[in-house]
This record gives C-alpha cells, structure tokens and sequence, in this order.
C-alpha cells in the first residue's frame, strides 16, 4: 500500500506538470485513491464530522493541514472522498482534462474550473450535498441500533398477523 501511495504521488507530480500549486489535500486525496487504502475507519471519521457539523473547508486543508491527529485523520478523509468525487464526475474525463490543464501551466483553480465547468467552490458545495447524503443519512438509517429496531418491528407485525389469521381460522 505504501508504494503504491507514494508511487502515485509521483505519477501526479508527473501528469500536473510538476506544478507546485497542486493542494496538498488533492495530492493525499489521489494518492489514497489509487492506493486503494480507504477504509471503514475514514468513513466513520467522516459521519462523525458530518453529524457533528465539523467537516473542513477544502480551502482550509489547502492552507494548512491539521496537525492534530483526528483533524489530520478527518482531512485525509476528506481528501480522499472529494478526489473520489471528481474522479466519478463525467466518468473521468473531467479528471484528464485537470491534469492536462495543470500540465500545460494552469493554476489549479482554473484548471478545476475549466475541467469541471465549475468553480472548486462549486463542486465543493456539490460533494457536500452528496456527501451528507452518502455518510450521514444512509449509514444513520442503516446503523447497528435502527436496523435492529426496524428487524425487532417486522417480527412482531408477523407475530401480530399470524396470531390474527390463527384467531379467523
């Protein structure tokens, strides 16, 4: 895992043209991506900063990367995720065309901007939707407590049912 993060740290310092301007949470994001290393444990992080309001501007993480470690823990989960989220959008393509703007000089804002159609702010906003939807609501209604809840809910509707059927019987 470890090469292949850092392999593909290389690889995108090659394809941006080896632009110093690529946001350290783009390069994290990418490298975590190819290297296949998301896990339970970043998506966890990323609920709970969800449902606690507490998720990171990518401006802030471009700045500077937290220092503490469940802040650096929340930011590469973040990265990871909005990497992941520009990586699907028009199936990839968007994602060349930021590579080949970064190669030819572009700053990255406006090779984004340029790729996508939309400002960094834009997509950002957009992830964020999609990101409460994907982290907070989904695993909140299928968590261990509410699953078991609605489980417990269906056996006694069937008990219910068969003990009427058996009574017109």
């Amino acid at each position: 895992e470890t090469f292949r993060h850092e392999l593909a740290h290389l690889m995108l310092r090659q394809a941006s043209g080896d632009q110093a301007g690529v946001p350290r949470w783009f390069s994290e994001g990418f490298a975590i991506y190819q290297a296949r290393e998301w896990s339970f444990e970043r998506a966890r992080t990323l609920t709970q900063a969800i449902l606690r309001g507490r998720v990171f501007r990518l401006e802030e993480i471009a700045i500077a990367f937290p220092e503490r470690t469940d802040e650096v823990q929340l930011a590469y989960a973040q990265s990871v995720a909005f990497t992941g989220y520009l990586l699907k959008q028009g199936q990839g393509g968007g994602f060349s065309r930021l590579l080949g703007g970064l190669s030819s000089g572009q700053p990255f804002p406006q090779a984004i901007a340029q790729a996508y159609g939309r400002s960094l702010q834009e997509l950002e906003r957009e992830w964020l939707d999609q990101l409460e939807m994907d982290y907070a609501w989904v695993p909140l209604l299928l968590g261990g407590s509410t699953l078991w809840i609605f489980v417990t809910l269906l056996f006694v509707l069937a008990y219910l049912f068969r003990r009427r059927a058996k009574r017109r019987k």
